[in-house]
């Protein structure tokens, strides 16, 4: 059961009426007020409180604030004025009842239509918007339109001097055309007795030479020219028509002939054209791969990949997967081999930038792909041994030279032999020296040193095992003997055994 309080303190002034209600440890995420223009309610669990008020009121001005130790009601008068009391006293339980109803329906009919009216001003703000919207992309098309509009008039102004500029053309060469003409009909006439005949027959053989010439150095320009030339669209037979209609004025004109006639025959100067080329068929054929991806494309790299696909068996077979000892190496694998170059990559960026943990997961999931790489193994040691993993940094040391040591046994059942090359210098993972691309005997040799010194430095410095340690070195000497830093790791561990450099105990 609730506890009513019925204690409470009230002043008013002509305009408001101000209500407080004791709740001592009232918070206001606990306590609901309500409040219509007759009457007031507070709950605060397990405090009720309730009053009916004497006058009306504004319940939509009117606050109620929560306090601690009270809750105040500022009540606005629906009408200015003094109260004579606060508190409404009815005649009858059921006549407060009732009171109380219509005012709660009274307040119930006031917010739906307060409701209403703020949704019709939200509709209206979003036509307003709407508005701005539609008008702020009609300005904007209005503006794309002009551009365009403005741009399509630049572009007529462009063809127009254009067609002006290549009507130009074309008169100045009907020009020379006729000009031509005048002098071949003067050289005809000039030789013959000047009958009309001879001039007709002379006048009719230039005009087909004519023709043919500035045919043939049309055409010749629309091949050979640097620049691309503007082609005569109109038929010879207008630029005769053009060419009669101001024979007589062309022929008038004083006329340098010495000069025209070298113009001419620079300008009519036949050029000769290339033969054209004769067609021939080509044949290709194309050498069955087998098992080798389509990706290669040299002998050894055919080699290479047989090698692999041999050696990835046999590890297959080594690891107790005997279903799949035998199955060929399909695309898929090359893609996984792919994926593995690339996740080695990554892994050697992140051992540069000191990530070395990013740098050995990363060389985990190009192991798990390329089960056959020696590199990889021993590219993953160097982060052991970063991170002070003795155990796993002997082992993948030691998976790397018996992959490399598989690798030469294949070779040799192929070849008979494997081939050796001078030793190249140890590319670390730091990047001393300059990288330099190995293949074939020199990068088995480069593998095989890094693994040897990486287990002889992880047997120095995390086992505490020099002498072991002095053997790795040895070997990966041997193996990489122009190498200086190997050179001084080793005799620094000579002086830390007591051992002369070119004791054969420590060095052959």
């Amino acid at each position: 059961m609730p506890i009513v309080v019925k204690e409470f303190e009230a002043t008013q002034t002509d305009q408001s009426v101000f209500v407080t209600v004791p709740l001592r440890g009232a918070s206001s995420a606990k306590t609901d007020v309500y409040c219509n223009d007759v009457y007031i309610k507070v709950s605060f669990p397990p405090y009720f409180f309730e009053l009916d008020l004497a006058h009306a009121i504004d319940p939509h001005a009117s606050v109620a604030t929560v306090r601690p130790d009270a809750v105040t009601f500022e009540l606005v008068k629906a009408v200015p004025g003094e109260w004579s009391e606060i508190r409404f006293t009815g005649e009858s339980p059921k006549a407060l009842r009732d009171r109380r109803r219509e005012a709660e329906e009274r307040y119930r009919v006031q917010m739906e239509e307060r409701r209403k009216a703020r949704t019709v001003e939200k509709r209206e703000q979003e036509r307003d918007l709407v508005r701005r919207q539609i008008d702020v992309e009609r300005e904007k098309r209005e503006r794309v339109e002009a551009i365009k509009r403005a741009e399509l008039e630049a572009g007529r102004g462009d063809v127009l001097s254009w067609a002006q500029a290549t009507l130009q053309r074309e008169r100045e060469r009907a020009r020379e055309a006729r000009i031509v003409e005048c002098v071949e009909d003067a050289d005809g006439g000039g030789d013959g007795d000047g009958s009309e005949h001879g001039v007709g027959g002379g006048r009719a053989s230039a005009d087909k030479k004519h023709q043919s010439e500035i045919q043939t150095e049309r055409t010749d320009s629309a091949i050979f020219a640097d620049d691309d030339a503007v082609q005569d669209t109109r038929d010879t037979d207008d630029l005769d028509k053009a060419a009669d209609d101001d024979d007589d004025e062309a022929c008038d004109d004083d006329i340098d002939v010495e000069t025209i006639r070298a113009r001419v025959r620079a300008q009519l100067k036949v050029r000769v054209r290339p033969a054209p080329r004769q067609s021939q068929d080509i044949t290709v054929s194309f050498t069955r791969r087998g098992l080798i991806p389509t990706s290669t494309a040299r002998e050894s790299e055919d080699e290479k990949w047989r090698i692999r696909i041999k050696l990835a068996q046999e590890v297959q077979k080594a690891q107790g997967k005997q279903g799949t000892s035998n199955a060929p190496l399909d695309e898929s694998n090359r893609v996984s081999y792919t994926k593995a170059v690339f996740l080695r990559d990554k892994a050697v960026e992140f051992f540069k930038q000191g990530s070395t943990e990013s740098a050995l997961n990363a060389f985990s999931a190009a192991i798990e792909l390329d089960l056959v790489n020696a590199e990889l193994f021993v590219n993953r040691a160097a982060c052991h041994l970063k991170l002070g993993d003795a155990a796993s940094c002997i082992a993948d040391c030691t998976t790397s030279l018996s992959l490399v040591a598989k690798e030469e046994e294949l070779i040799k059942e192929q070849s008979g032999a494997v081939s050796e090359v001078e030793s190249e210098p140890i590319n670390d993972l730091a990047g001393s020296a300059t990288p330099r691309v190995l293949t074939g005997a020199a990068l088995r040799r480069q593998t095989r040193a890094k693994a040897l010194s990486r287990r002889g430095a992880a047997k120095a410095t995390l086992l505490n095992d020099l002498r072991g340690a002095a053997i790795d070195f040895r070997d990966a000497l041997a193996q990489d003997p122009l190498n200086q830093g190997l050179r001084r790791d080793a005799e620094e561990l000579c002086e830390r055994l007591g051992l002369d450099i070119n004791d054969p105990e420590c060095f052959k």
